[in-house]
């Protein structure tokens, strides 16, 4: 991902506020040098419990506007997915990506940010098709 489309850093402020606003948790974001992230573009931690608990999101700095937006979105929903995950045991749960679809709904379907666009020609074939 290149650093030439890379999200301003008043862009990234207004963004996480939004999504700390649509959470109703208390979470950090941060930018960060990709090698803190273990060739990972983005991660979510939980720190605290009970009252005191809060999450801290890191995304690389490498990673450019769009993916910042996605990104952001991702490990949000896992913040407010995190106690319905880890009782499960499992990352990308129903909830998760029910929680995704709402969070990516409140922030771009209704706010008029560009989306990406793709046609299903562009897909690579699926086996046996």
């Amino acid at each position: 991902m290149g650093i030439r489309n890379r999200l301003s850093l008043q862009g990234f402020r207004q963004l996480a506020r939004r999504l700390r606003l649509l959470s109703g948790l208390r979470v950090q974001y941060r930018r960060v040098d990709g090698r803190e992230l273990d060739d990972a573009w983005a991660d979510v931690d939980k720190l605290g419990d009970g009252e005191d608990v809060r999450f801290v999101v890191r995304i690389a700095s490498t990673v450019d506007q769009p993916g910042v937006t996605y990104l952001l979105i991702h490990e949000t929903a896992h913040a407010i997915t995190w106690d319905i995950e880890e009782k499960h045991g499992e990352q990308h749960s129903p909830e998760f990506w029910i929680t995704y679809g709402r969070l990516y709904d409140a922030l771009i379907e209704r706010s008029g940010l560009p989306k990406t666009r793709f046609s299903r020609s562009e897909l690579p074939p699926v086996t046996g098709e």
